[in-house]
């Protein structure tokens, strides 16, 4: 919770500002931590986007997407499919390698 005051605490203060009690952020605010730690509430359920995927394998996904979005992008009006399969292969082995 330090973490969400010390780089968030804007973003923290945007959402929470609508919360009763909610008593501001300052970068070394204890306040704010006490008042989520007293807010909290157990869970019951969690919800999980990709079961089963480590955060670093959702990372490389979305790296090996930007890739293929920039690739899209570099080859509108290649010449031929031919090409286009040449182009890909070669660079797709550097996004998987």
């Amino acid at each position: 919770m330090r973490d969400l005051v010390k780089y968030m605490h804007h973003e923290a203060a945007t959402v929470w500002r609508h919360c009763q009690g909610f008593p501001g952020i300052t970068l070394s605010d204890d306040e704010f931590v006490s008042y989520l730690t007293a807010s909290q509430i157990p869970i019951e359920l969690y919800y999980v986007a990709f079961p089963g995927v480590t955060v670093s394998q959702i990372r490389q996904a979305l790296k090996i997407r930007g890739n293929l979005a920039k690739f899209v992008r570099d080859h509108q009006g290649v010449a031929t499919p031919a090409e286009l399969r040449d182009d890909y292969l070669r660079a797709s082995e550097a996004w998987l390698g």
